[in-house]
C-alpha cells in the first residue's frame, strides 16, 4: 500500500476520532438509552476503522507495478482496550499507482465481537459486546493524484451488548461518508443509521 491509497482511511479514522470528541453523536431515544447508544455507535465506527487498517497491512509487501491491483483475504483476531476480542474476517481489492499515489480500496469485514469490553472515555461507559452473529463492515474508497479522497460504506448486523444498566440484543444499521483533499487537510463527513433502536445522526467537518 502506498500514502494515496492509506489515506482513503485516514478519513475513516478521522471521522471516528471526531465523534468521540467534543460534538458526540446525536441520538434520538429508543429502547436503550441514548448515552450507551453514542457510546457503543463510537466505538464500532473507531474499532473499525482501525481493524481494517490492520487488516490491509496484511497485503503483499514488497515493489509493486506501476499500476498495480490485487486482491487478497485476511484473517486475524485484534484485542478489545478492556479485555476480549474481535474475530475479523476481510476480503480487499486494492490498486492504485505507486508512482502517482493515487488508488482504491474495496473492502468488506465481517467482525466477531467475543466478550469485548470497552468503555467511553468522555462518559465514563462501560459495556460488553458479543457477536449475535456479526458486524459485517463494507466500504470503497477512493483517492487521486491530487490528494481528493471519497469514502463509501457502511455497517451492519447484530451484537449481544451489556452495561452497568442493563443489556439486551442490539441490531446494527450505520451508512457513512466522507470526502475531501488529504493534502489541504479539509474532510467532511456524516454517520446515519440505527444502533440498538436508536437512530444516530451526525455531520462533521476536519480542518
Amino acid at each position: 500500500m502506498k500514502k494515496g491509497t492509506f489515506g482513503a482511511l485516514a478519513l475513516l479514522a478521522s471521522m471516528a476520532l471526531t465523534a468521540c470528541g467534543e460534538d458526540p453523536l446525536s441520538v434520538n431515544s429508543g429502547d436503550i438509552s441514548e448515552a450507551e447508544a453514542a457510546a457503543i455507535a463510537e466505538f464500532l465506527l473507531s474499532s473499525t476503522y482501525e481493524n481494517a487498517f490492520s487488516t490491509v497491512q496484511t497485503s503483499p509487501e514488497g515493489p509493486q507495478l506501476v499500476p498495480f491491483s490485487f486482491s487478497t483475504q485476511a484473517d486475524l483476531d485484534a484485542p478489545c482496550p478492556l479485555g476480549g476480542s474481535v474475530a475479523i474476517s476481510a476480503a480487499v481489492t486494492i490498486s492504485g499507482d505507486t508512482e502517482l499515489e493515487g488508488g482504491t480500496i474495496s473492502m468488506s469485514m465481517t467482525q466477531v465481537h467475543s466478550a469485548c469490553v470497552a468503555r467511553q472515555e468522555s462518559t465514563g461507559i462501560q459495556f460488553t459486546l458479543s457477536g449475535n452473529p456479526n458486524i459485517v463492515a463494507s466500504f470503497d474508497a477512493s483517492s487521486d493524484t491530487s490528494g481528493q479522497m471519497s469514502v463509501s460504506g457502511g455497517l451492519d448486523g447484530a451484537l449481544g451488548w451489556e452495561t452497568a444498566e442493563g443489556s439486551g440484543n442490539c441490531v446494527i444499521d450505520l451508512s457513512y461518508t466522507a470526502s475531501g483533499n488529504e493534502n489541504a487537510g479539509a474532510i467532511s463527513a456524516s454517520v446515519s443509521g440505527s444502533v440498538c433502536g436508536v437512530s444516530v445522526s451526525q455531520d462533521m467537518q476536519v480542518g
